[in-house]
């Protein structure tokens, strides 16, 4: 949690500061002057200015809660999440829904999703890998979410440096969930996550699911 408050910090304060202080700036210029000093040419630039720092401040509230999350639910964001991913990465993403999602806890829903997306962030950092399958499964009180890619997979030993497994491994422990990863050098990756449904909504981390609403 301190980690994510940390990097929202310099994200709001190197990014979306610096941009609205430009904008300030550029204003300040124009202060005393005539209605006939500002011209519809030298506002442009400046209009542009606030869109590009609209954009960025709306970038880091749906980072905060997606939209797709509380509207649509888990299967809709992951859905979504891949498929703009997809867009931007010269790498094929297969996203698999399996099974009928049930309703639960937005708290939970917005972990599971914060987890596919570290995993594939790894992926296309580090694995140099050309597909990669996304599935998420429900059955029989099981939630499960696999990722699996066909990159270089992980040398031994170098999952314990990093690779925000770490952060991974806490939000799964919240819910007593289950994480392994399995791979070798030259193979790919295979990381598995499973959940009780019933434990999950046992949960007292699940009691104030809807505060994010």
């Amino acid at each position: 949690v301190e980690q994510e408050r940390s990097r929202l910090s310099r994200e709001i304060h190197d990014s979306i500061m610096v941009q609205f202080s430009v904008v300030k700036m550029n204003l300040s210029v124009y202060t005393g002057s005539g209605p006939q000093d500002i011209t519809p040419q030298k506002l442009i630039p400046i209009i542009k200015q606030l869109d590009e720092a609209t954009d960025s401040l709306r970038r880091t509230a749906h980072n905060l809660m997606p939209d797709r999350l509380i509207e649509d639910g888990l299967v809709e964001a992951v859905f979504y999440f891949c498929s703009n991913l997809q867009r931007s990465v010269p790498v094929s993403i297969n996203f698999q829904p399996i099974g009928t999602m049930p309703e639960l806890p937005l708290s939970f829903e917005l972990s599971v999703y914060r987890i596919i997306q570290e995993l594939m962030q790894n992926v296309i950092k580090h694995a140099l890998a050309t597909e990669v399958i996304v599935q998420l499964s429900c059955g029989h009180d099981l939630l499960s979410i696999t990722i699996e890619d066909n990159g270089k997979g992980i040398q031994p030993g170098y999952e314990q440096r990093g690779l925000g497994l770490k952060s991974i491994e806490a939000r799964v422990h919240e819910f007593d969930g289950r994480f392994t990863i399995d791979s070798s050098p030259g193979v790919g990756t295979t990381a598995h996550l499973e959940f009780h449904v019933d434990t999950v909504k046992a949960l007292p981390a699940a009691d104030t699911a809807r505060q994010f609403v």
